[in-house]
């Protein structure tokens, strides 16, 4: 009987180390999920001060760093979109065969889109640029430099 159970074993070690294996990092990464959350017993421990005192947790500081990468890498995220077009492009000419019909239709699908996505991205820079020039409130523009304050003479 125990001879049947370690050969059994020495026959299928990789699979035990593997379940073991597993069995590890799935409660890591129940851990980990708690801690960030603060469930459980992670539950109000985790504040970090920040902003002159203030007390954050730290669910909002991850998700204050993934906003700032997004922010930061939305030059990344606008090229990955252009190269994802241009594939389509791509294939788009390669699967029509040389059939001028097909390319046309093609190209004008494509095209289209991007231009839509690239007119849209420029529209909102420009309302953006429109918007930071804008009259102030009462409807008088102010021209004096910064040297121009009362009671310089």
């Amino acid at each position: 009987m125990a001879a049947d159970v370690l050969n059994f074993l020495s026959a299928h070690y990789q699979g035990f180390l593997v379940a073991i294996l597993f069995s590890f990092s799935l409660a890591l990464l129940l851990q980990w999920v708690c801690w960030i959350f603060g469930w459980g017993r992670f539950a109000g421990s985790q504040t970090i001060t920040r902003n002159g005192g203030r007390l954050q947790s730290l669910r909002f500081l991850i998700a204050d760093a993934l906003t700032k990468i997004g922010n930061d890498f939305r030059h990344l995220l606008a090229l990955m979109l252009v190269s994802i077009f241009a594939l389509a492009l791509v294939y788009v000419l390669y699967a029509s065969n040389e059939n001028m019909g097909q390319i046309k239709e093609g190209l004008q699908a494509v095209v289209a889109t991007l231009g839509g996505l690239v007119g849209s991205h420029y529209w909102l820079l420009l309302r953006r640029v429109l918007r930071s020039r804008a009259p102030p409130a009462d409807g008088r523009w102010s021209f004096r430099s910064p040297s121009d304050s009362k009671g310089a003479t």
